[in-house]
């Protein structure tokens, strides 16, 4: 089962409208540019979406890149996944970069440039130990699996 929250939306600039849902059923709702932006290469800025959001102070959003942009562009989110606290009252905004060393990008308006994942924010506690409890991994990261 599907579990639900209700977000405030407020619209704040003229050609704004409410995230959707691409698909019924997805997990995320699709953020669309409202004005036309140009990024010269290399260039990166936080593109202003038009609306600030009221969320329970149980929730979070994230930010993350369409695998369409991501593939079929130059258009990069560099600090992938965005994080929105439910105390944030400003505009929302989403990081782009183009990649592209030679060639500008133009995102049109209306391009659905990235989506944003609501998830229930859980709260943690933490306390001082003096040691770790053992396991077969111990400290072990960054590609101690192997690659093969």
């Amino acid at each position: 089962m599907v579990s639900e929250f209700k977000v405030g939306f407020k619209v704040l600039r003229d050609g704004v409208s409410t995230p959707v849902y691409g698909h019924r059923g997805d997990g995320a709702v699709d953020l669309t540019v409202f004005e036309a932006v140009v990024l010269e290469p290399f260039e990166r800025l936080a593109l202003p979406l038009g609306f600030a959001l009221e969320m329970p102070s149980d929730a979070i959003a994230l930010i993350l890149p369409r695998s369409g942009i991501s593939l079929n562009t130059s258009i990069i989110l560099p600090n992938s996944p965005g994080l929105i606290d439910p105390t944030y009252k400003g505009e929302v905004a989403v990081i782009v970069a183009n990649i592209d060393p030679k060639n500008r990008c133009v995102i049109e308006a209306g391009t659905r440039i990235a989506q944003m994942l609501f998830l229930s924010r859980t709260g943690v506690e933490f306390y001082s130990i003096d040691a770790l409890s053992d396991s077969s991994r111990g400290s072990g990261g960054f590609g101690s699996t192997g690659y093969r």
